[in-house]
């Protein structure tokens, strides 16, 4: 006798935990993330904190979490693909995952807290869901990342939790990674605050060398050129790959692989802008003659 079913395949907790930190790659990188997730719940500010002994928080006011279902839906199921239209940057909700990867979390949204250790044993992928009467609006993720984390992190970063004595010895003190975090959000539309310091610039007030439909551009005579997808760090080329060095800044969503830092061969705007590149490339060719 013969039977037959259909069965599910199953990804083993510590496969998902191994993925989530390839894709984290820098503590910078999983910043960026939970700055696009703030975006993506319609948030008008994020404010990030670090403090001396490694805690942070990461503030918006965006929409939050409304109920059990969607902290089950979109918290706790990864890789739930979004609906055109839906967001402005997700695809597939498994960004958040990426400061789990460097720090011990506490995310809470309404009447919901969600407490995050990934490394609480290999064959444990989970969290600790509490409900509250004390209500948060938008969404707050608190947690700290530990020192032998900082190696992961692209330096020590421990240069972010300042307390500037005054506007000089901020500058002596800003750190590569800061540096970095402000080159991530660099161009977003919405206000990134850093202990209380502005981390980025709207490209509606910037100076550009044109603009149309597509985005922002500015060409100048840099060796490289910086794509930015909707105001977010997206990657660095080499001069040569355009023709020209500067700054482009996308209006609308690139098609980017799933760590959003190199072009799907099918983006529209990439082939938008090698033509027009290359265009300004010949112009300024003919200037010189």
């Amino acid at each position: 006798m013969q039977t037959s079913e259909n069965r599910e395949f199953k990804v083993h907790p510590g496969i998902i935990k191994h993925l989530i930190r390839e894709q984290a790659g820098t503590l910078v990188k999983a910043l960026a993330e939970l700055v696009m997730n703030c975006v993506d719940a319609g948030a008008t500010r994020v404010n990030l904190t670090f403090s001396k002994d490694g805690q942070f928080t990461i503030e918006d006011d965006g929409r939050g979490f409304q109920s059990r279902a969607e902290i089950e839906d979109f918290f706790e199921t990864f890789g739930t693909p979004h609906e055109d239209g839906d967001a402005r940057f997700g695809r597939f909700r498994i960004g958040r995952g990426q400061i789990m990867a460097f720090a011990t979390t506490t995310w809470r949204s309404g009447a919901f807290e969600m407490l995050v250790d990934l490394n609480a044993g290999s064959d444990s992928f989970g969290y600790v869901l509490n409900e509250t009467s004390d209500l948060q609006s938008g969404c707050v993720i608190s947690g700290k990342v530990e020192e032998d984390t900082w190696a992961r992190a692209g330096g020590s970063g421990l240069s972010w939790r300042y307390e500037a004595e005054d506007e000089e010895a901020f500058n002596m003190r800003c750190s590569q990674s800061e540096y970095e975090l402000r080159k991530a959000v660099k161009f977003l539309d919405i206000p990134v605050f850093l202990n209380g310091r502005a981390l980025n610039t709207p490209p509606s007030i910037c100076t550009w060398s044109m603009e149309d439909e597509h985005g922002y551009y500015l060409f100048d005579k840099s060796d490289g050129f910086e794509v930015y997808n909707l105001g977010i760090h997206a990657l660095d080329t080499r001069r040569a790959e355009f023709s020209v060095g500067g700054i482009f800044v996308s209006k609308v969503a690139l098609r980017l692989n799933m760590a959003r830092n190199q072009w799907l061969y099918e983006c529209p705007t990439q082939r938008h802008l090698r033509q027009l590149t290359h265009q300004h490339h010949l112009q300024a060719l003919a200037r010189v003659k």
